[in-house]
C-alpha cells in the first residue's frame, strides 16, 4: 500500500509540474537512496521491507500501476526491402521470412522472386526491426475529450484579417477556397504531415526516422506544442530507406481514409459528434519529401536508365524517320515528339540540337547518299551522347 501511494504521489507531481522522465527519475533513485539510508540508521523493518520492492523504473513503476502510456501498433519491419508485417498476424500464421515480391508481374524470374530475408531473430519472435505506428484518430479521440480544443480549432474564424497580408496559412487561397466547403463544419479538420530522421546517439551513424503531423486547424501558437503534435510513427534505422517509405505509410493511409469519411467521437457531449480529418500538404526537406512522394533523387542511379531506355526509343523513332525521309522540310519542321513535353534536362537539349545538326548535314548529302551511311552517322552521335553526356 505504501509502494503505491509513493509512485502515484510522484507520478501525479510529474503531471501537475511538467517535468521530464529523466529528472523524474533521478527524483525517485534520491528517495529511494534517502529511504535506504533512513531505513539502515534506525533499523525499521517496514521501511527496510518497502525500499527493497521500490523500483526507479518508471516503465516498470507505470505497469505497475496500470498507467502504460504506450498506445503504440507493432510491425515487424524486413531489414531488405523494409516491408512490414504485422506481428500478431505472423505469429499465428507461422511467417518469419519476408514475402513481398516488388514486381510479381515481372517477365524475368529472378525480379519475381520473393525477398526472403528473415524477420526475427534465430528461432525467436523477436523481430530485428519493428515500426511503431500510432493512428490520427486514437489522437484526435483523446484531443476531442479536451475542454477547449474545438474551441480552439475553430479561433482562425473570428481572427483579424489585413489586406495583402498572409500571416499564417489561413490566410492562403487553398484554405480559402474550402471555407465554404470542407471547413464549413466546425467538426472537420486539416493536417500538416511531416518526415525527418535523426541521429540519436552522438557517435554513431545510426538515423531514426519520425512521421509526425500537426492539427492545422489550431492557433500557430499551440500548433506546435509538445501536447498537440502527433507522433505517427517511428521508422527503425540503422540507415535510411534507400528510395520510398510507401510500406510505412499503408497504416496512416487507411486511417486517413477512414477519417475522411468521418468518426464517431466522444467529446464531453451526450452523443458524442462526427469529426472529420484530412491531410492538406506534407512539409518536410527535400531528401524526406523525395521518399515520401517515391521520387528519384538527382544522382539516383536508377534515373539514367529510365533516360537511356526512353532515349532509345526516340533513336528508333529518329532513324525510321531518316530513313523515309530525305527533304529539308521535314528536318526542319523537326519537333520532339510529345513523349518529352515537359521533360526538360541538359541530356535532352544535348539530344536534340545534335540530332538536328546530323539531319542538316546529312540533308545537304547528295540524294545518292545511302541510308548505311545516315544510319552510321546516327551510331557515331549516339556513342557521342551515352559517354559523353551520360556520364555527367
Amino acid at each position: 500500500m505504501l509502494r503505491r501511494v509513493l509512485f502515484l504521489s510522484l507520478i501525479f507531481w510529474q503531471k501537475i509540474s511538467g517535468v521530464s522522465d529523466r529528472a523524474l527519475t533521478l527524483l525517485l533513485n534520491i528517495v529511494i537512496a534517502f529511504l535506504g539510508l533512513v531505513a539502515f540508521q534506525l533499523d525499521v523493518r517496514v521501511l527496510k521491507t518497502l525500499v527493497g520492492k521500490l523500483s526507479s523504473s518508471l516503465y516498470a513503476i507505470r505497469k505497475y500501476l496500470n498507467l502504460d502510456r504506450d498506445d503504440f501498433d507493432r510491425f515487424a519491419v524486413c531489414p531488405k526491402c523494409h516491408y512490414i508485417y504485422n506481428i500478431a498476424s505472423c505469429t499465428a500464421n507461422n511467417i518469419r521470412k519476408c514475402t513481398f515480391r516488388k514486381w510479381p508481374n515481372h517477365p524475368q524470374m529472378r525480379l519475381r522472386r520473393t525477398c526472403g530475408k528473415n524477420l526475427y531473430i534465430r528461432d525467436s519472435w523477436v523481430p530485428k526491426r519493428v515500426y511503431c505506428f500510432r493512428s490520427v484518430s486514437s489522437y484526435l479521440r483523446e484531443f476531442v475529450k479536451q475542454k477547449d480544443y474545438v474551441k480552439h480549432c475553430n479561433l482562425w474564424r473570428n481572427r483579424s484579417v489585413r489586406p495583402q497580408t498572409y500571416a499564417d496559412i489561413f490566410d492562403g487561397e487553398v484554405w480559402k477556397d474550402n471555407e465554404n466547403g470542407f471547413l464549413q463544419n466546425h467538426k472537420n479538420f486539416y493536417g500538416m504531415l511531416n518526415v525527418d530522421w535523426f541521429q540519436p546517439y552522438k557517435h554513431s551513424p545510426y538515423s531514426l526516422g519520425c512521421i509526425y503531423m500537426v492539427n492545422l486547424n489550431l492557433p500557430r501558437s499551440l500548433r506546435f506544442k509538445d501536447r498537440y503534435v502527433m507522433l505517427l510513427g517511428v521508422i527503425p534505422g540503422p540507415s535510411e530507406p534507400k528510395l520510398t517509405i510507401n510500406s510505412y505509410l499503408k497504416p496512416l493511409i487507411a486511417d486517413l481514409n477512414r477519417l475522411k469519411d468521418g468518426m464517431h467521437m466522444q467529446d464531453g457531449s451526450f452523443y458524442g459528434n462526427i469529426y472529420k480529418f484530412k491531410l492538406l500538404f506534407c512539409s518536410s526537406d527535400l531528401p524526406a519529401t523525395r521518399k515520401l512522394g517515391g521520387f528519384l533523387s538527382y544522382h539516383a542511379e536508377h534515373g539514367w536508365w529510365i533516360l537511356l531506355i526512353l532515349y532509345r526509343q526516340m533513336m528508333c523513332w529518329l532513324e525510321v524517320q531518316l530513313l523515309l525521309h530525305s527533304t529539308i522540310d521535314h528536318v526542319e519542321n523537326f519537333t520532339i515528339p510529345t513523349t518529352w513535353d515537359g521533360a526538360w534536362c541538359p541530356a535532352l537539349i544535348f539530344l536534340h540540337n545534335y540530332k538536328m545538326l546530323a539531319n542538316g548535314f546529312m540533308v545537304r548529302m547528295s540524294s545518292s547518299a545511302c541510308a548505311g551511311a545516315k544510319l552510321s552517322l546516327l551510331i557515331c552521335f549516339e556513342i557521342v551522347f551515352v559517354f559523353g553526356v551520360g556520364g555527367l
